[in-house]
């Protein structure tokens, strides 16, 4: 059987945590697009087993702390507004592709989608009382 990069899991089955680091508007969120050869971005919509995907702008947490070699896509983007510092679930099936960057392994996984299971913190607003 031929090796195949590609490897498909449960969303229950990833360990660690991911978390938001931007806010993530329905109303404009857009599909994800190819690179070219020289790495520039291009018109041409990326698909993932022939389906458009949608990049989650957030960080994967693990006991090592965050993961910058681990990117997040979904088939089905959110469609209520997602606040920054949020912790996200992956829902349903996880497709895990494997690639080098920089000399080091990185991921990408592309989720069915994802939900919000709690927002970590408040964003820090400046205090309005004087010293």
């Amino acid at each position: 059987m031929p090796f195949s990069p590609n490897l498909a899991m449960n969303a229950a089955d990833i360990p660690g945590a991911f978390q938001t680091t931007r806010g993530i508007d329905p109303a404009t969120i857009r599909q994800k697009m190819t690179y070219d050869d020289q790495g520039h971005v291009t018109t041409t919509p990326k698909l993932v087993d022939g389906r458009p995907v949608f990049q989650i702008p957030c960080q994967y947490i693990d006991e090592n702390g965050v993961d910058s070699n681990v990117s997040l896509a979904v088939f089905t983007a959110p469609i209520s507004p997602v606040p920054p510092l949020s912790r996200i679930q992956l829902t349903g099936s996880v497709h895990v592709v494997p690639w080098v960057r920089n000399g080091r392994v990185a991921w990408s996984l592309t989720a069915d989608s994802v939900r919000v299971m709690q927002l970590d913190t408040a964003p820090i607003m400046p205090s309005l009382e004087e010293e």
